[in-house]
């Protein structure tokens, strides 16, 4: 259960186990192939359908591994050796648990040539040991900094579960060499897979582990939560918007030990879902980064999920009966609506604050968030923020081109996924009979959801030109300094007294 919580098959615990209780080298290999297959089957199917697995990641070191690991698995070692060499790999595995640290770093996809070899050496380790070689994947994304977490656990399922299946074909005569218990323990793993990899893509989503020993870390949420103001626990903040700007103040104040609630309409046409906990509204929950949204409708339940501070409410009921019943102290404007008139806040709470252009602090609201990359998250106390000017922010040499405008009003249907691979005029959705094409080659960063009715002119498609998985999901540099930015004028306004 707890390996399968990562994305991990348990192999190196079985391989322990067996050790311990002196079970013959020609039947430990095939019996941890058998089990990582019956546990890596679940865990690669909730990863991937949880959108956990880049296939642009994952490619190049299944293309490598799997061939070396069924070339290991065909090779039998001496008992004596086998022991040693599962001996010293588990030892590794074990100095590796404590040496990889709980970190963040940007991430970037690994060179092709870097991926195939470190593939091709970990599928032969896999085949020759009986490990499905995830324990060894995980921590080298990881460092590395190839993959965020969410991605690591989807990559480390699928490779386990396709270097335990080639490592066991290497050697199929082994197979005679399984115990007719083997068949209980598989029921018995498939059970507790079945348990871990639904706990892992809920809760542990995201959350930074060294290997498969999800116990030995904590998810960011709560080790942040308990570095955070926890003597400002009974303030509440309303923020408005699931985009990626709402999500990530919410996160940022929810990890300051703030209780936090998000508000938005039952239909979001957020295109950035990576990135934000819009899909709560319509999946029941999302996880950013370590913290899970969910979509909660009842009032007395959103009121029990602050002051358990385990996850951040959504609500998507009318905002006037919300602001009645909760009464937050503070409210944060957070819909970035652009190309609309600015609505007033000021006054809906003790304490309000507005992101967007043309905000005007001590009119729509007490204070103005800067969110353009000039003076980005400057706390403006007096006069307004920047008017809406320029072009978006390139990338590789792409700005505004990068984006696809909804054409006419309608329904918007796509069966694409964020993170997916896109060529240039490829067709990406449709609204009514309109195709919406890809404008350049990359992946999706943006996609609003299927079946969500959208405007004209609503941003439905953003292309990331790199080519990195790795960058659609997660908070961006953008949306932190803005929600620092958010959380600086609370602390201040804290520290002054509210009215």
């Amino acid at each position: 259960m707890l390996y399968s919580s990562v994305g991990h098959a348990g192999a190196s615990g079985y391989l322990a186990a067996m050790a311990l209780f002196g079970v013959s080298p020609y039947v430990m290999k095939p019996t941890a192939l058998t089990l990582n297959i019956a546990v890596a089957l679940i865990t690669t199917a909730r990863f991937y359908r949880a959108g956990h697995f880049s296939w642009s990641l994952s490619w190049p070191f299944l293309a490598s591994s799997v061939p070396l690991a069924f070339v290991g698995g065909a090779i039998t070692l001496p008992g004596t050796v086998y022991r040693v060499l599962v001996g010293a790999v588990l030892l590794f595995a074990a100095y590796r648990m404590f040496w990889f640290t709980d970190r963040e770093r940007s991430t970037a996809p690994p060179h092709l040539l870097a991926a195939l070899a470190w593939g091709a050496v970990l599928g032969f380790i896999s085949g020759l040991t009986g490990l499905g070689g995830g324990i060894f994947l995980s921590p080298l994304l990881l460092f590395m900094g190839w993959a965020n977490f969410q991605e690591t656990a989807g990559a480390s399922s699928a490779f386990i579960l396709l270097n335990s299946i080639a490592g066991l074909l290497g050697h199929v005569s082994s197979v005679q060499a399984l115990s007719p218990a083997t068949l209980v323990l598989a029921l018995a793993a498939v059970v507790g897979a079945l348990i871990g990899s639904e706990i892992g893509v809920r809760r542990l989503a995201g959350v930074s582990y060294g290997g498969c020993w999800p116990w030995c870390s904590s998810s960011r949420a709560r080790s942040s939560s308990s570095r955070g103001d926890s003597h400002m626990s009974d303030l509440l903040v309303l923020v408005r918007g699931v985009g990626d700007i709402g999500s990530a103040v919410a996160h940022r104040l929810f990890g300051a030990g703030y209780g936090v609630v998000i508000h938005d309409d039952p239909d979001p046409t957020t295109s950035r879902r990576g990135m934000a906990f819009v899909d709560a509204v319509f999946d029941g929950q999302a996880v950013l980064e370590g913290v899970r949204a969910v979509c909660i409708d009842d009032l007395e339940e959103v009121k029990r999920a602050v002051a358990a501070h385990e996850v951040i409410p959504v609500s998507v009921r009318p905002l006037a009966p919300l602001l009645a019943g909760l009464q937050p102290q503070v409210l944060v404007d957070a819909r970035m609506r652009k190309h609309t008139e600015p609505q007033v806040h000021r006054g809906l709470a003790d304490f309000t604050i507005a992101l967007g252009p043309s905000r005007v602090a001590g009119l729509h609201a007490d204070v103005v968030i800067e969110t353009s990359w000039d003076d980005l998250g400057r706390v403006i106390t007096t006069g307004a923020s920047l008017p809406l000017a320029g072009e978006p922010r390139a990338i590789d040499g792409h700005a505004r081109d990068r984006y696809v405008y909804a054409p006419i009003d309608g329904v918007f249907r796509t069966t694409f996924r964020i993170g997916d691979a896109v060529r240039q005029g490829q067709e990406v959705a449709h609204i009514d009979s309109t195709a919406l094409t890809a404008p350049l080659d990359g992946v999706l960063r943006g996609l609003t959801r299927n079946a969500v009715l959208v405007t004209v002119r609503t941003k439905v498609i953003e292309i990331d030109p790199r080519g990195r998985v790795c960058s659609v999901r997660g908070i961006a540099e953008r949306p932190h300094r803005i929600a620092d930015g958010v959380l600086a004028a609370i602390r201040d306004r804290k520290a002054n007294g509210f009215a």
